[in-house]
């Protein structure tokens, strides 16, 4: 029986972990880096500033903290398994943001 590969083509990312080629991975992408970069950026600043600005509208503090705790899971979600995992964590810390999140 013969292993496989675990590379399987220049562009490809390896299966084993290894920081340095992750590292020379991404250095080869910076396009893709900084495309992620302004994704992330562009939905967390989306989804502060529409708390901002839904805050005066909300008939209580708590029912903002609901809306925004429901948007802020859309957001992980759509981000990706590492953003969800984040959430995770971070439910588990209900004292620092309150249970709405």
């Amino acid at each position: 029986m013969h292993a496989l590969p675990r590379v399987q083509e220049a562009n490809a990312i390896s299966l084993d972990y290894d920081p340095a080629i992750n590292q020379d991975y991404w250095k080869r992408r910076p396009v893709a880096v900084v495309q992620r970069g302004v994704q992330i950026a562009s939905a967390f600043g989306a989804w502060y500033l529409r708390g901002k600005l839904q805050g005066s509208q909300q008939a209580t503090e708590r029912a903002r903290q609901l809306v925004q705790a429901a948007q802020l899971r859309h957001i992980l979600t759509r981000l990706g398994p590492a953003f969800v995992k984040i959430g995770q964590v971070r439910h588990i810390h209900i004292h620092t943001y309150g249970r709405a999140f």
